[in-house]
């Protein structure tokens, strides 16, 4: 219970309600604090893990709530993060959380056996408790009967049935909650009875801790001693083994062994609480005669065939990834032009310098790089979140478990490493539906090796420039469709064959068996699907954004300075020559056509303007006056232009970046490249998609091109070394192609795996093993490619 000030008189305290919701996984929990709480609540993480922190606030008559919606568990045995969180919220354990003043257990009501199993653990715990018994139309509608006044009187709680998704039963749940804040009790009666040999173990090893606590630092609760007893190294073991050192464990250990039976405290705790759920629901559910079969049951009958399932799997499947890209083209595409836009606009206001440089080459490219990712996230989201709440997704990621499972991931990596072949970065994200830790952080590994949609530049600008637009086996297969294959089939294999080499060796530990509640079919929530796709967007933007935003202006001072005067003065002389040699042309020209409109003091821009002004210079016919002007400007503006990129690819040379170019050519010269292809390399750190961008500059070709600009293959195919032998043969932009393949350039990706194992840890490993693997694939490439003579 925390006290705040009240908005209507800050001389008086008002005592904020604390209420945790609780329950299994896919009971709409969610559902049901959206409905308590609507847009009143904020999301977070807890300190130290990534576990999500949903906090939001109500009011009945002048009470204020706040609401505590804690992850979905299936027990309070803590064996990860999510668990231990639950758990520690309801024991008061964890840093900086107020204590629960009451708990709303969810359970569904069309399966009470396997839901009171976690009842049965919150009954143990001393909090008040309100049962909240949601989906009783689907209870209904399989003819089932459940005398809720019976059962509410026999446990000593209040029981109420509902339907979140509609809103029934949300009123009478409010009338719980403000009587018991107000003082009429709700703590269970009964509760489950353990064997007398474990409960006495139990004491023992309770005596013990009691006599060193003052070791511990703090009051250890039975609950937390309790579940340190009965769960073989869970996170409860592991953290009072740490606090209390070896001697704890060797007691700890003559207490387990001072229960005599031939099965394991886990099994006997089940059988005991499963005996209890049978006791107290005897004679208060009434089953019909025969199994009702609702939608649901008919909609599987289908939708889990191993075939008919597998086809409509990979429809949905298909629709959500094309939708990806389809979907979110127009709007990245105004993203996009929007940025250009502001980009333009500075560079007109602003005069040129190191200011102006930053503003538009480091902060709104860097912003626009964050926010270009946005549509694809919102709409994997959108998809994710729809497929979640009408109960589809559970199904999903059980028809892809046996194939996965063989690589040591789970049916649930299935949805996050085919999000990534649009972006990793909502792919990453997408692996928070993944229960078990090891499975999501494997997961969150290999996902990266998937080819995102960022590699399809560099894939397209080399096969446009090297490989041959020519059929093969009778016309059957295309070879740049074919090359263009082999480099997303090149990051599918490499990431299974990852992902079993990294649980043989990284991960030994058995992953949790495969479990997963599957939900009655429902219609989305509109409400509900569009808070999670809004809460995963703000997400992304405000915590992964940051990182890409610094990184992007990283590498822009890193391509910008020193940035020599001498540079800029030579680059200056050389337009004043071409703006000199271009007004000596023009005058001369407009001179035998009007002399009256061949005046010195006209300015450049003056004069190319005439061609819009001037009546005798408009609709020239060839090999006349007119017709030479306007060739005269074009050849101007194109020397310019020339000019520009010479003076961009120069200062890019001599900048750090480029210095550091240099200074990698030993390493990358294996590869096939030189510093050139080296610094792009460096470049395209923050996105993979920038190497396009970074050799046009440093081929001089301008800055201003993408994958099908043919100017910029052109030069990657014309490109030359110091010997004069080309840069670029097949057998060099293969190698390139195969390092991107499988190498981490991308900022927001790394900023993505920070912020979901809240480690730096993670991030670096996985941009070293990748870089690693890159390299190695590159290497073999262009060795191989040497061998078969592609050059």
């Amino acid at each position: 219970m925390k006290t705040v000030p009240t908005v209507m008189d800050t001389q008086t305290q008002c005592t904020y309600r604390r209420i945790a919701l609780v329950g299994n996984p896919n009971t709409g929990k969610t559902t049901l604090f959206n409905a308590l709480t609507g847009l009143n609540h904020k999301v977070s993480n807890y300190p130290g893990v990534t576990v999500e922190r949903k906090i939001g606030h109500f009011q009945l008559h002048d009470q204020p709530f706040e609401i505590v919606d804690l992850p979905g568990t299936y027990s309070l045995s803590a064996y990860s993060p999510d668990e231990l969180v639950v758990t520690d919220i309801l024991l008061n354990q964890q840093a900086g959380e107020e204590p629960i003043d009451l708990v709303i257990a969810i359970v569904d009501a069309s399966n009470l056996n396997r839901h009171f199993y976690l009842l049965s653990q919150l009954f143990e715990l001393g909090l008040p408790i309100i049962v909240a018994l949601n989906m009783i139309d689907i209870a209904e509608a399989r003819n089932l009967r459940i005398d809720v006044q019976g059962l509410s009187h026999d446990l000593g709680i209040p029981i109420v049935p509902m339907c979140a998704n509609s809103g029934r039963g949300i009123e009478e749940l409010k009338k719980c909650i403000e009587q018991i804040t107000a003082g009429h009790g709700a703590i269970p009666r009964i509760r489950p009875h353990l064997p007398d040999s474990i409960q006495s173990a139990f004491h023992t090893l309770r005596e013990w801790i009691r006599s060193h606590e003052m070791i511990a630092g703090r009051s250890i609760p039975d609950a937390e001693i309790y579940r340190a007893f009965m769960d073989k190294e869970g996170v409860f073991e592991q953290r009072l083994a740490r606090i209390l050192g070896p001697s704890f464990i060797e007691e700890l250990q003559n207490c387990r062994n001072a229960v005599h039976n031939t099965h394991s405290l886990t099994a006997i705790e089940a059988k005991s609480r499963y005996d209890w759920i049978a006791t107290v629901l005897y004679g208060h559910i009434t089953h019909p005669e025969q199994p009702v079969r609702i939608l649901s049951d008919k909609l599987d009958r289908i939708l889990m065939h191993k075939i008919y399932g597998m086809v409509i799997f990979f429809v949905v499947m298909a629709l959500m990834f094309q939708s990806i890209f389809t979907w979110a083209a127009p709007i990245m595409d105004l993203i996009d032009a929007f940025f250009a836009a502001a980009g333009q606009f500075v560079l007109t206001f602003m005069p040129e310098g190191t200011l102006r440089s930053l503003l538009v080459d480091g902060i709104v490219a860097g912003v626009g790089g964050v926010l270009i990712f946005l549509p694809q996230i919102a709409i994997l989201f959108f998809f994710i979140a729809i497929l979640e709440d009408c109960g589809y997704l559970p199904r999903a990621a059980s028809l892809m478990d046996r194939f996965l499972s063989r690589f040591g991931l789970s049916g649930q990596s299935f949805i996050p490493m085919l999000s990534s072949f649009a972006c990793a970065v909502p792919g990453v994200m997408a692996t928070r539906t993944i229960a078990d830790r090891q499975s999501r952080l494997l997961t969150i590994l290999v996902a990266p090796l998937m080819s995102c949609s960022a590699r399809l530049p560099v894939y397209l600008i080399f096969i446009a420039a090297f490989v041959p637009d020519r059929s093969v086996l009778g016309s059957w297969i295309n070879l740049q469709g074919f090359t263009l294959l082999a480099m997303y089939l090149i990051g599918i294999v490499t990431a299974l064959a990852v992902s079993l080499m990294f649980r043989r060796t990284l991960m030994k530990k058995t992953p949790s068996h495969f479990i997963l509640e599957m939900p009655t079919y429902k219609m989305p929530l509109p409400r509900t699907v569009l808070f999670y796709v809004y809460e995963r967007s703000k997400d992304f933007v405000v915590r992964a954004g940051t990182i890409i935003l610094c990184v992007s202006v990283l590498v822009w001072a890193l391509a910008y300075f020193p940035h020599p005067a001498s540079i800029t003065q030579e680059f200056d002389r050389q337009r004043e020559e071409a703006e000199f040699r271009f007004r000596g042309d023009a005058l001369s020209i407009l001179r035998t056509i009007n002399l009256a409109i061949g005046d010195a003091s006209l300015s450049t821009q003056e004069l190319i303007d005439r061609t819009e002004t001037d009546p005798a210079l408009q609709n020239p016919v060839s090999n006349t006056p007119a017709a030479r002007y306007h060739e005269r400007i074009i050849e101007y503006e194109n020397r310019l232009a020339g000019i520009d990129a010479e003076a961009a690819g120069e200062f890019i040379r001599r900048s750090y970046l480029g210095r550091m170019g240099k200074l990698i050519e030993p390493i990358v010269t294996p590869l096939g490249w030189d510093w050139r292809i080296g610094m792009a390399t460096l470049a395209s750190f923050p996105a993979r998609e920038l190497i396009v961008a970074a050799l046009s500059t440093i081929l001089n070709t301008g800055a201003d091109v993408d994958d099908s600009s043919v100017s910029l293959r052109a030069a990657i195919a014309g490109a030359t070394r110091e010997d004069g032998s080309p840069l670029f043969t097949l057998a060099v932009a293969l190698s390139v192609m195969v390092f991107f393949a499988l190498c981490c350039q991308c900022a927001a990706t790394l900023a993505i795996i920070k912020r979901e194992t809240n480690s730096w840890f993670w991030p670096v490993f996985t941009f070293t093993y990748m870089t690693v693997l890159a390299y190695s694939g590159a290497f073999l490439t262009y060795r191989i490619g040497l061998w078969l003579g592609l050059t």
